[in-house]
């Protein structure tokens, strides 16, 4: 074989030419090219079967929750309901949206407060039972922050030598339930919440106050939701990123807020930072924890998306709380629109399903206590749109 020369062979390669000195050259870099062009071809078709695949995997979940939908976070709704004048008219308007309470008795707060709460969990057992596999890591951690409000106010009760009325979630059953209410020491409550998954393995509840140990499951739990989202396939895993970083930094800013308030030094309010936020992390977060004031904490938000809700939160009459939890909604939003062939409704479902009960709770109580609805209104979140 003649010796190789690149340029000639190139050339014969051009002119179609495979005869001559480098034909034999030519004929191979045709051979590659043609296999180059093979795998580049397999691996775009490979790409766009996986994308219909996603997308065909989601179309009957993401079809049934835009089909359920999210009422009672409308505006429009909460106020006709909020205007309700009796605890049977609000019991009528409840029962257009699904639920079934009884018009011949009205319910006390204890009670209402658990039937929305049992609405709610059911609604998130029925989303765990239709989204798709590759994306059900995420909302079962996710459906953990149920669990462990149930067992916090467990706990709590518990503390406070009252008997404590819960609600089966997950894998807080009656059983579980049980096996809390019986235990002795503190040691034993730990491994119950070790075998849920509530807290690290690490973890000394010896000596803890009750705060710090609900701190620690907070925490524990926004860590294992970034986790689950970052084992989806990386083809999915972005809106489940987004809004764990948010919920991350809205946990945070909701702490601060609080701790700004009592006046807590710069090292308590380090302990109640959660690391892996979308807009703090690491300096920025240690950055945001050594705000003293209000103003500072403004201050320190002012470039980020969530200013307009640090500048409403500390307005008079405002909750910081409800701010953050509407900026939240808002993320939500926009994550069911641009992923709106994949996850997106799917995440705005389960977090406007939980604002729902809150908004549920506030309302059903205001209205039979006979409260004003524009006081009514001020205790709930939703959405500004239509």
């Amino acid at each position: 074989m003649a010796e190789f020369d690149p340029s000639q062979a190139v050339s014969d390669l051009i002119s179609g030419s495979f005869t001559g000195q480098n034909g034999d050259y030519a004929v191979i870099l045709f051979v590659f090219g043609v296999l180059i062009a093979i795998i580049i071809g397999a691996a775009v078709f490979s790409g766009y079967i996986r994308l219909i695949l996603n997308i065909a995997d989601f179309a009957h979940p993401v079809a049934r929750v835009r089909a359920i939908g999210n009422p009672l976070v409308e505006k429009d709704t909460l106020e006709t309901l909020a205007g309700s004048l009796s605890a049977e008219e609000i019991t009528e308007n409840l029962r257009k949206f699904g639920y079934g309470l009884s018009s011949h008795r009205v319910m006390n707060e204890e009670e209402s407060g658990m039937y929305f709460r049992r609405e709610y969990y059911l609604s998130l057992e029925k989303l765990l039972d239709t989204v798709p596999k590759s994306v059900r890591p995420f909302f079962e951690a996710y459906m953990k922050f149920a669990e462990a409000g149930e067992i916090k106010y467990m706990l709590r009760a518990l503390r406070g030598g009252i008997s404590p009325k819960t609600v089966p979630v997950g894998m807080f059953t009656d059983r579980i339930n049980r096996r809390i209410s019986s235990t002795k020491t503190e040691s034993d409550i730990r491994s119950i919440l070790y075998s849920l998954d509530l807290i690290p393995e690490e973890y000394d509840m010896e000596d803890e106050t009750l705060q710090s140990a609900e701190l620690v499951i907070d925490r524990h739990l926004c860590d294992s939701l970034a986790f689950a989202s970052a084992q989806v396939d990386v083809s999915l895993a972005e809106p489940l990123a987004l809004f764990t970083g948010h919920l991350i930094d809205v946990q945070n800013l909701k702490n601060l807020c609080r701790a700004v308030s009592l006046g807590l030094d710069s090292g308590h309010k380090a302990m109640l930072m959660t690391e892996g936020g979308f807009e703090f992390h690491g300096d920025s977060l240690k950055s945001l924890s050594m705000s003293r004031t209000k103003e500072e904490l403004k201050e320190a938000c002012r470039s980020t998306v969530y200013r307009d809700a640090m500048e409403n939160a500390f307005r008079e009459g405002a909750s910081p709380e409800k701010e953050l939890e509407k900026m939240l909604l808002e993320v939500s939003d926009n994550l069911s629109s641009r992923y709106h062939l994949g996850s997106g409704p799917l995440i705005r479902y389960a977090y406007a399903r939980r604002i729902e009960y809150e908004n549920l709770t506030a309302t059903y109580t205001g209205v039979t206590e006979r409260m004003a609805p524009e006081d009514i209104m001020g205790m709930m979140v939703f959405s500004e749109e239509t």
